[in-house]
């Protein structure tokens, strides 16, 4: 009974009044050595030669295993009085033990374990004699931890003599040392969001579109997708699938022409000539945009000529340049075929007098007729 209640006596008030790191990590750690130093308290087995019992320093050296189980190896060296009829003294006691340690779970602050063992203890009575006796060991512990390389060690075993065959109890404190280099986690910053008043997912510093609507899926601008690119965002959009370039209204459907409009390019051709120039690119251009602006529209390519010569070879050279021109923004243009119509009228519709250099020109030309439709598509 003394045993016990000189162990608490000092086991207990130590560990309690212990405070901890907030980064500790109590006991053995996977893949580390580790020390431990204290003092052992022993009580020999009760064969009426020795004294009750006896303390003295020890020293273990351990390895952890794996995540739960440990190995160590603790040795100690003390005196434990004696008496014989007629001879009293110290006798010397070593001891050195193999233990197995598991981890049965715990928190930042505390780990209990398991231990169990065996090894040798001897006994050198002086001129008397010497003794070793085969023991084997048992008990519960616990690490508390100090920071993230020190813990202060308790345990209490139950120790069987093979020679007495009797139990005995031992009990061990010390402080732990990990030793070597220690797995931190470095201890990260938490982050504070950014502001985020529409709940976009985009920062307010950066949101281009602050007041999206909620649950509106938007681009890295914050911005609501637009996915055909006609102005509309999608979330608003009835016609998603405008084509590029097509003028919409706010529903994002296309806006019909309601009259016929004529493009007048100025696609003038040399003398008994069907044949496109550089300089007619630019022209061209125009009636490519008008026709993608209004993708229901469809066009007339008219041709003309001066009056110079027969009327009928001019009618068939007017038909060659608007057909000329047609091929050019089937071709080069991807305007559909279907939406285009080549007609030539020859002579028969100058804008300016044939009776000049100039006026002829001006009659070797090409016009664009645009038609629409009075309905909105849906």
């Amino acid at each position: 009974m003394r045993f016990f209640s000189g162990l608490l006596a000092i086991l207990l008030p130590a560990m309690m009044a212990l405070s901890v790191s907030a980064n500790a990590q109590p006991g053995p750690q996977q893949g580390k050595f580790y020390l431990n130093g204290g003092a052992v308290m022993y009580s020999p087995p009760d064969d009426d030669v020795f004294e009750d019992e006896a303390f003295g320093p020890a020293a273990a050296m351990g390895y952890g295993l794996t995540e739960k189980w440990a190995v160590e190896l603790l040795y100690s060296r003390f005196d434990v009085d004696y008496e014989f009829p007629g001879d009293e003294g110290d006798d010397t006691t070593q001891l050195a033990w193999l233990n197995f340690l598991y981890d049965i779970g715990g928190n930042e602050k505390w780990q209990p374990f398991l231990l169990i063992g065996g090894g040798y203890t001897g006994s050198d009575r002086g001129s008397r004699s010497t003794t070793d006796d085969g023991q084997l060991n048992a008990g519960v512990g616990v690490f508390r931890a100090l920071n993230d390389r020190f813990s202060l060690r308790g345990d209490i075993r139950g120790v069987y003599s093979t020679e007495e065959n009797s139990v005995e109890p031992f009990a061990f404190l010390g402080v732990t040392a990990l030793l070597g280099k220690l797995d931190s986690t470095p201890v990260m910053p938490v982050a504070v969001a950014p502001a985020d008043a529409d709940s976009d997912g985009v920062a307010d510093g950066q949101d281009r579109c602050p007041n999206t609507p909620q649950g509106v899926a938007v681009d890295t601008r914050g911005c609501p997708l637009d996915s055909d690119g006609d102005g509309v965002a999608d979330y608003q959009d009835q016609c998603p699938d405008s084509a590029a370039g097509a003028k919409v209204d706010d529903r994002g459907c296309y806006v019909e022409l309601e009259e016929t409009v004529t493009i007048d390019l100025n696609l003038e051709f040399s003398t008994n000539s069907a044949e496109l120039r550089p300089e007619h690119r630019e022209e061209i251009q125009r009636a490519v945009d008008f026709l993608r602006a209004y993708p229901t529209a469809t066009a007339v390519i008219e041709g003309h000529s001066d009056s110079d010569g027969a009327a009928e070879y001019n009618q068939q050279l007017s038909e060659r340049r608007a057909v000329a021109v047609v091929n050019n923004l089937v071709a080069q243009h991807n305007i559909a075929a279907n939406r285009l119509r080549a007609v030539g009228y020859g002579e028969s519709k100058p804008i300016a007098s044939n009776d000049s250099a100039q006026g002829k020109q001006q009659n070797r030309r090409v016009s664009v007729v645009v038609s629409g439709t009075r309905s909105v598509r849906q």
